[in-house]
């Protein structure tokens, strides 16, 4: 028999029993009454749904600190806490706005929703500039005037990527004078009573966006009638009008952790396990119950994160491992956001970001995985979950944009290789809808005989992903493949 084939069998021999001694360690050691512990009180009442900002947030941070901590975590080389501190701003709505343009007048949540606000009364002229892309103003005199653009871009029709895009094209024309942006939202994606519902409260942004007070706003034109309008009118003149809008400094904090690998060359490399921590709190909407527990979104994330910290404190890998609890993920992922612009350590010595974060299942024989199909880690990601009874499934929403809507994509934008891991969910149901941010997502409408077979094939995934001897990487093509080579230095 040759030899070579002789010494690749017996390699084969020694990892397959590494992997069955480590899902036998796996299967011991996680444990349903420490599981649902950690549950039970992330998602408590007396928690008042841990919104971004308040105490029971804080409390939140400091209880996934310490619990970190027990188990031998460590704060990051370098830092002191377990903390870092997230600069947010809470933006107070305006009580009355309004812009009149001749005998026509648009008004606040009818007509305008604002995500910047200026209080102050003026008349200027308007101008109107396409996308508000580069090319788009580039020959445009904008000085002093309020801009109207399309929502979006030629390629991108999407209402959560036009919240990303909308301070890129306000920065785009202050650069070239204008004192205010409107964009012309006709997207059927999302409806306006959805925007109007989901905005009207406070919005948090990054202390670092935007700067001063500034107009910002969507103007509703779902028939197309406004862009007529502009398209064929350029000398214009609107009185913008506004009161009552204010903001506020709040304190938040991410939560970040480090295991120090325990191979003296791998242990340079290092994942990030990520989960947010915070949830959308109390609203008193006219219902019986209004804490919004956030059980599923997203303690059951925070769970996943904490139990495999734990199985890791007793079972170091070889690479290391940056734990980051996530704080203002609802109202923008703020946290992650911040973190992956102001990292602890090196994102190029990052191998890949395994988020958890979920809205809910409807299906107890699957894990699903947002962008399962995206990295090279496919393989043993569908291993990890089939050997604890599971079939991984990608994402079978793409519509709702899961992948765009939680952590991963802050990392993903930096070109980390970045995944999101949820229960199984298998299409956006009255199942999902009946609890995803609402109050009735408590502790006591979940399946633990479920959650314990994901909880271990999450920890089993971890594992694999911490001792590949691949390196893991976006498959060809994928959009974020370009900032991955640079990030890592591959172009």
């Amino acid at each position: 028999m040759n030899r070579g084939f002789l010494t690749v069998l017996t390699i084969l021999i020694s990892l397959n029993a590494q992997g069955q001694k480590i899902v036998k360690k796996i299967d011991a050691e996680i444990n349903r009454a420490q599981v649902e512990s950690h549950i039970r009180f992330l998602a408590a009442d007396e928690m008042r749904g841990r919104m971004t900002g308040t105490y029971e947030n804080e409390i939140t941070a400091r209880y996934v600190a310490e619990q970190l901590r027990s188990f031998g975590v460590t704060p990051v080389p370098g830092q002191e806490r377990f903390i870092q501190e997230v600069p947010l701003m809470k933006n107070i709505p305006p009580t009355m706005a309004k812009v009149t343009l001749g005998d026509s007048t648009w008004m606040l949540w009818e007509d305008l929703i604002f995500f910047n606000k200026q209080n102050e009364t003026f008349t200027a002229p308007m101008a109107y500039a396409n996308y508000g892309l580069e090319e788009d103003i580039e020959d445009l005199d904008l000085e002093g005037k309020l801009v109207v653009v399309k929502a979006g871009t030629p390629d991108v029709d999407n209402p959560r990527e036009f919240f990303q895009l909308s301070p890129q094209k306000a920065a785009r024309v202050r650069e070239k004078g204008a004192i205010g942006l409107f964009e012309l939202y006709r997207s059927q994606a999302l409806p306006w009573s959805l925007l109007q519902n989901y905005l009207s409260g406070p919005r948090f942004s990054l202390n670092t966006d935007m700067g001063e007070a500034y107009p910002l706003a969507w103007v509703q034109d779902g028939k197309g009638e406004w862009l007529k309008f502009f398209e064929a009118n350029s000398e214009l003149e609107a009185t913008y009008e506004m009161s009552g809008a204010d903001q506020e400094v709040i304190e938040t904090h991410n939560v970040i952790g480090w295991l120090e690998g325990s191979d003296a060359e791998l242990k340079k490399e290092y994942l990030i396990i990520s989960a947010h921590i915070d949830h959308v709190g109390v609203k008193n909407l006219g219902m019986e119950d209004s804490i919004f527990n956030g059980a599923r979104d997203n303690a059951i994330g925070t769970t996943a994160l904490l139990t495999t910290a734990e199985f890791l404190g007793r079972n170091r890998p070889s690479r290391s491992v940056l734990f980051l609890g996530c704080n203002a993920e609802e109202v923008g992922l703020l946290g992650s956001r911040y973190y992956a612009e102001n990292p602890f350590m090196p994102l190029e010595n990052a191998i890949f970001n395994f988020n958890n974060d979920g809205a809910g299942y409807n299906d107890t024989t699957k894990m699903t995985i947002i962008g399962l199909e995206r990295t090279n880690a496919a393989n043993m990601l569908t291993e990890a979950a089939s050997t604890f009874g599971l079939e991984a499934i990608q994402d079978p929403v793409p519509e709702q944009n899961l992948f765009d809507r939680s952590d991963n994509v802050s990392f993903a934008s930096k070109g980390i290789p970045a995944i999101n891991a949820s229960v199984g969910i298998t299409a956006f149901d009255d199942v999902i809808t009946k609890y995803y941010h609402q109050p009735a997502d408590e502790i006591g409408s979940l399946n633990f005989k479920y959650l314990m077979k994901f909880y271990k094939a999450y920890v089993y995934a971890t594992w694999q992903i911490l001792h590949t001897n691949e390196r893991l990487f976006w498959v060809e093509g994928d959009k974020y493949e370009a900032v991955g080579k640079k990030l890592y230095g591959t172009e």
